[in-house]
């Protein structure tokens, strides 16, 4: 045999039997051709053979299978037939094997030849059958035939049936979720739908039944596309096409969100409006669904969207669906920022470890003031009243003394404040008592020691002081009780109180018991220390008298007469000149009388002993008393510089003295001297003292509060001195001690004082010196009149108008019955309001509860009124909900608040927390708003509302949003300079610089706006008045926003300044002005027939 073929250039080529034997060798040529000579005898007929390829370093090529032919005029094997596939309109390919360069034909029953191939070198053969040779299910005979025309015998072979085409019974879905095909095939048959250019966009298998589904992902193919749908057997036949149209999107309305309310805490809520009855769908920035809901027949919808699923200012996406699975565009918004919470005020704490604690201050209007631990633990809750006052008791064993504890306030939303922290006081030091001496017919007089500084009060078992004083530098006090204001017997407390008023522990004192035997008198003391002394006195008849001397000895005894009267000797050596010595009577069973002091006399001749002076009290008006200690029986003068006797007294048989000084005879911060004079008229050397600097009156700041919550005095007096506060009668009824600086405090509980009762206040220093009083009149109650519903308007859908009298200038606040406040405006100066309570905060045939409040904290009494029913059938208003877009400003400059709404409405804005209108606008004909704030309308984060409504009864829900917060660093930098002679703003950053002063400042220039100033305003129409006296109003149509001035007139240009606050008093008589001069505008066409 000759073998040729191709290999690489130069390459051995060799040829070898199934053995592996070499039986022929050759060498490619330069082209890679080669020719191989086997042997006769080597090979054989159709003997399998293989060619192998060697370079010049041996390395071989894989090896080449071929046959050699057959030899002429013998016999051709019969062919193979392997496979017949495909189908009546496409053909058919038969294959299959036989005798290697053999013809193959493939025949009819007639013999008509359909096809024919050629076997290659391994034998293989495919014969196509074209369209229309061939049909389903037909017999054809597969015949080989050689070289020489010999032909093998036929193979017998049948074409396939054809695959049924598939039925397309629906195709659904849309380009934004993918497609959904279904239909039916042959059974268990593969499906493929292919796309206009051929391409397998997806695939399936039709069940045991021929049903199938193909699922077409998102993005394979697109409305309008033609695709076919192909069944295939197992053999790989397949079905004629079926052709399906991609139906075009179902058109759904995007939606629209027209609200957004609620925070991080509570969760929010999302409105809007849809098609009617779709599903719709809140999804995450990540496209993950966090809440669905259904808008109803009129396509309104309202989605909540739990706590934890959504953060404030998260920008979330709104997607409709109608039930066939079409999807709208997404709808983007936004949550709204938390609302924050201003901390509360702390004015003071009180109280002690044992008696708990009063944490008392102001904070937001109806918000719940919680007092914490540091570890979070909540000691105590109020709620603030309708003034915004707070009063937190902590109980006994919640809080201890200098405790670190946070205040927080909360909403009704459960928004917190930032903490305030405040500490509870250090408890002051309970009074400790040295003694209590006097009696009954004297008073009494108790001494002690407690915190330096402090007030000391004693009060008998009802409760009532009876004496006050304040403790000296070192704590040491002394409480004189006047004859009468307590007796033998009686369980007195002493208690200490500091600057804030917090008490200390009582200490108990009880009064002694009068002594049952009369102290003695002593009436005179004669002799000298050579003689002895003879001492008289009188004391109860028939008891014994005993003279002890200072150790407590007794140095002589006698005994009374019938009247009483005694005389009794010291025999020489037992006493000594002045000497101190004591009398006590004792009767028959022993008992004995309280002491009576005395001391012997001077020693004729011998000197005078200066006087001691112990202390000086009064005052130039008052005048004063010296009090001391001198010889017994000696005459005490008291001179002023000159020598002029001012007062003169005596010393008793103890040596004390009081000299009385009448007003006049001295004067405050005079040098005075005290000489002691004895019977002879010799005199002792003075002693010098000097009369007290006489005390401030106190002054009287204010008085505040009313006979049902009791009252609080403020006012000033010397530093560190007891406030004595006293009722028409002289009884001190409240105390407490003047500060470092002189200012007090003192809170009298309501019933001790009654509404035009005088009373006094005296300051008194540590001496006991009072100063003159200042007297002050209780105030009169403040009576408010209950206010007056005259008329309820609206509906749960829009919410009401309720409109009243009651005082002029007072806040009307409307309640539901969870006390949660619903709206609040002022009184004008007539006595009149028009409050909105928004939609959603109540409902048809509700009761609801109105009350009125004035600055000082004075409520009304609370009356009750009920919402309208709805009236049936009444067609439904809709107001779209305001977008607000941006809030520029700050609490200093005010801010302009920007957005959109319909065309043509009137917008509010809102405190949101006192639900009270505080500025008006209205959007233009493109339905663009722009309100500006003035200066402390608003503060810094503030939650407001901003609702539309139509002038005609009709309002939108609430939209929430946030002034920003004021800047940390209000330096900014110069902003760029507008055109036309506009000022350059931004001079101070946020400060709402004067970039718009010109009104056509901003026409040519690039950048207005420096820092937060405006640089673009409107032309003013300044001289529009709304009817209100000398009240002018500034309307700028540009920025469709009115401002109300209090000037005489409305300034023109850009918003006019008010020149004061706004109150919602204000707000709600401006309101029917702005309305009528809308209407006169033909903004508003029409009004809601009642």
């Amino acid at each position: 045999y000759e073998v040729k073929g191709t290999a690489d250039a130069n390459a051995t080529v060799e040829i070898r039997n199934v053995g592996g034997t070499v039986i022929g060798t050759g060498t490619a040529d330069g082209t890679g051709a080669f020719t191989v000579t086997v042997p006769a005898g080597e090979a054989g007929a159709n003997e399998t053979l293989t060619a192998v390829a060697k370079n010049a370093s041996g390395t071989e090529s894989t090896p080449t299978t071929f046959q050699t032919p057959a030899d002429p005029n013998t016999p051709v094997a019969t062919p193979i037939v392997e496979t017949v596939t495909g189908s009546t309109t496409k053909g058919y390919e038969v294959k299959g094997t036989a005798e290697v360069g053999t013809t193959i034909e493939v025949r009819d029953a007639a013999g008509t030849v359909l096809g024919t191939a050629t076997t290659g070198t391994d034998g293989k053969y495919t014969v196509t059958l074209a369209p229309g040779k061939a049909t389903a299910n037909q017999t054809l005979s597969v015949v080989a035939k050689n070289a020489s025309g010999t032909e093998s015998q036929p193979a017998t072979a049948t074409t396939p049936a054809d695959v049924t085409a598939p039925t397309v019974d629906n195709i659904t879905g849309n380009s934004g979720s993918g497609y959904e095909i279904t239909g039916t095939a042959d059974p268990n048959t593969t499906i493929e739908v292919r796309d206009p250019a051929g391409a397998v966009i997806g695939t399936g298998t039709s069940d045991a039944n021929g049903d199938f589904t193909v699922t077409l992902p998102t993005g394979t193919t697109n409305p309008g596309d033609t695709l076919t749908v192909i069944g295939k057997d197992n053999a790989g036949n397949e079905s004629q096409p079926t052709e399906v149209l991609v139906p075009a999107d179902a058109t759904v309305t995007a939606p629209t969100v027209t609200g957004v309310t609620g925070n991080s805490v509570a969760g929010y809520q999302v409105t809007g409006t849809a098609d009617p009855n779709a599903t719709i769908e809140i999804r995450d920035a990540d496209g993950n669904v966090i809440a669905t809901g259904t808008a109803d027949g009129t396509g309104s919808f309202a989605v909540n969207l739990p706590a934890g699923t959504a953060n404030a200012n998260e920008t979330l996406t709104a997607l409709a669906k109608d039930p066939a699975g079409n999807t709208s565009t997404p709808t983007t918004f936004q949550t709204p920022a938390d609302e924050v919470v201003a901390p509360p005020s702390v004015d003071k704490v009180t109280g002690n470890t044992t008696q708990g604690y009063q944490v008392t201050g102001t904070a937001e209007l109806g918000t719940t003031i919680e007092v914490r631990a540091t570890d979070g633990t909540v000691l105590g809750t109020a709620i603030t009243g309708p003034t915004g006052q707070y009063t937190v008791t902590l109980a006994s064993g919640k809080a201890t003394a200098k405790q670190t504890v946070n205040v927080v306030a909360k909403n009704d939303t459960g928004l917190e404040s930032q903490p305030t922290t405040a500490m509870t006081p250090a408890d002051v030091t309970t009074p400790t008592i040295g003694d209590i001496t006097g009696d009954s017919t004297t008073g009494y007089e108790i001494t002690g020691t407690a915190d330096p500084n402090t007030t000391i009060e004693v009060r008998n078992p009802d409760g009532t002081i009876i004496g006050t004083t304040t403790t000296d530098d070192q704590g040491n006090f002394t409480v004189d009780l006047p004859s009468g204001a307590a007796n033998p017997g009686d369980t007195l407390t002493v208690v200490g109180k500091d600057g804030d008023g917090n008490e200390s522990q009582p200490t108990e004192v009880t009064v002694p018991e009068d002594a049952t035997v009369a102290a003695p008198t002593v009436t005179t003391v004669t002799g000298t220390t050579a003689t002895g002394y003879q001492v008289t006195g009188t004391a109860e008849p028939n008891v014994t008298i005993e003279i002890h001397n200072e150790a407590g000895l007794v140095i002589a005894t006698g005994t009374t007469d019938g009247a009483g009267a005694f005389t009794i000797t010291l025999p020489t050596g037992t006493a000594t000149a002045n000497e101190a010595l004591t009398a006590i009577a004792k009767d028959a069973a022993g008992k004995e009388s309280n002491p009576t002091a005395f001391k012997t006399p001077a020693d004729p001749d011998a000197p005078v002993a200066t006087p001691t002076v112990d202390k000086i009290t009064g005052s130039t008006t008052k005048g004063y008393q010296v009090v001391g200690a001198a010889e017994v029986g000696t005459t005490v003068e008291v001179r002023d510089a000159d020598g002029t006797v001012l007062g003169m007294a005596t010393t008793g048989t103890d040596g004390k003295y009081t000299v009385t000084l009448e007003p006049g005879k001295a004067s405050a911060n005079e040098t005075i001297t005290v000489v002691a004079k004895n019977a002879t008229g010799k005199e002792s050397q003075p002693a010098t003292a000097t009369t007290p600097a006489d005390l401030a009156t106190p002054t009287i700041d204010s008085i505040t509060g009313n006979s049902s919550k009791g009252y609080e005095i403020t006012g000033t007096a010397e530093p560190k001195t007891t406030i004595d506060v006293r009722d028409a009668d002289g009884t001190i009824i409240a105390a407490t001690t003047a500060n470092e600086t002189g200012q007090y405090t003192v809170t009298l509980p309501a019933g001790v004082v009654t509404p035009g009762e005088t009373i006094t206040i005296i300051s008194k220093d540590s001496a006991g010196n009072e100063s003159q009083p200042a007297t002050a009149v209780i105030p009169a109650d403040v009576v408010l009149a209950a206010p007056t519903i005259t008329k309820v308007e609206g509906n749960k859908a829009n919410g009401y108008t309720v409109t009243g009298t009651a005082d002029p200038n007072v806040t009307v606040q409307f309640y539901n019955s969870s006390e949660k406040l619903l709206a609040s405006g002022n009184t004008t100066t007539g006595g009149t309001f028009s409050v909105h309570i928004a939609a959603g905060l109540a409902t048809e045939k509700e009761t609801l509860t109105a009350l009125t409040t004035d600055t000082q904290g004075n409520v009304s009494p609370k009356i009750t009124f009920m919402t309208p029913a709805d009236i049936t059938g009444e067609p439904e208003i809709k107001i779209a909900a305001p977008t607000v877009s941006s809030v520029l400003g700050t609490s200093k400059a005010g801010y302009l608040i920007k957005g959109t709404a319909e065309p043509n409405r009137i917008i509010q804005i809102s405190n949101r927390l006192l639900r009270s209108v505080i500025a008006v606008g209205a959007t233009d004909a493109e339905g663009n708003f722009a309100i500006q704030l003035t200066a402390g309308q608003a503060t810094a984060q503030q939650s407001l509302l901003a609702t539309a409504t139509d002038g005609a009864g009709h309002y939108s829900t609430a939209t929430t949003f946030m002034t920003p917060a004021d800047p940390t660093n209000p330096g900014g930098g110069n902003g760029n300079t507008g055109g036309n002679n506009g000022n350059t703003g931004g001079n101070t950053g946020n400060n709402g610089a004067t970039g718009g002063n010109n009104g056509n400042g901003s026409n040519t220039g690039s950048n207005p706006n420096g820092g937060s100033g405006l640089g673009t305003t409107g032309s003013g129409l300044g001289s529009l008045g709304n009817g209100l006296g000398t009240n002018g109003s500034g309307y700028n149509p540009k920025l469709s926003t009115i401002s109300y001035g209090t000037g005489n007139h409305g300034k023109t240009g850009y918003l006019p300044s008010t020149g004061e606050k706004e109150s919602s008093a204000v707000t709600t008589s401006l309101f029917g002005a702005f309305v009528a001069f809308l209407a006169s505008m033909g903004i508003i066409k029409r009004k809601r027939k009642n």
